[in-house]
C-alpha cells in the first residue's frame, strides 16, 4: 500500500513540473529572399529587457524550429551566412501551440 502512495506522489510531482513546459509554443521558422529563394543563416528571437528570453535556430533549407518559447512579444532578426542582418521586427508568440514564423531575408 505505501508503494502506491509513493508512486502516486511521484506522478503528481512529474505532472506539476511538466505542465509549464507543455504551455510553451513551438516556433516553425521559414526564411526566404524577396524573390522566394531559400536563404540560410541564424534566426534569433529576443525579448526586450529580459535576457532569459533569447532563442535562436540555424536554418537548413530555409527552415528551422525553436522549441519551448514562452508566449510574449519578441524581436526577430535573421543573420544570413553572408551579408547584413535584417532589422529587428516585432512578433507576438502565443502561449502555446505551433506558430508559423516567416522571415524575409534582405
Amino acid at each position: 500500500m505505501p508503494s502506491r502512495w509513493i508512486a502516486a506522489g511521484v506522478c503528481a510531482i512529474a505532472v506539476l513540473f511538466a505542465s509549464p513546459a507543455l504551455a510553451d509554443a513551438r516556433v516553425l521558422v521559414r526564411v526566404s529572399s524577396p524573390g522566394g529563394a531559400v536563404v540560410d543563416g541564424v534566426v534569433s528571437l529576443s525579448s526586450k529587457g529580459d535576457s532569459k528570453k533569447r532563442f535562436q535556430c540555424r536554418t537548413r533549407g530555409g527552415r528551422c524550429t525553436i522549441n519551448r518559447v514562452p508566449g510574449g512579444t519578441y524581436y526577430v532578426v535573421f543573420r544570413p551566412g553572408t551579408g547584413k542582418p535584417t532589422s529587428a521586427r516585432k512578433v507576438v508568440i502565443p502561449p502555446k501551440g505551433d506558430v508559423q514564423l516567416r522571415v524575409a531575408a534582405k
